[in-house]
């Protein structure tokens, strides 16, 4: 697991590595062993970079706010 502050600079790292260079984000992210270590059983840096994982919870919090505005102005 990473910490908030490790979990904030490895990607910022990995990004300017991947810019400055010629590989692409993923596979500087995939070549970081220290990374891909502390990634749960079964989970990869494909499944980190998928939108579904991160967005996850977009609608349910979109619906909230669309709810407490119906609400305040009903």
């Amino acid at each position: 697991m990473l910490g908030k502050d490790e979990a904030k600079r490895l990607p910022a790292e990995c990004a300017r590595q991947s810019t400055s260079g010629a590989r692409s984000f993923t596979e500087v992210l995939q070549a970081r062993a220290d990374l891909v270590a502390k990634l749960p059983a079964g989970v990869t840096v494909q499944d980190l970079l998928a939108p579904e994982g991160y967005l996850g919870a977009a609608e349910q919090l979109v619906d909230r706010v669309l709810r407490r505005h119906q609400e305040n102005h009903a």
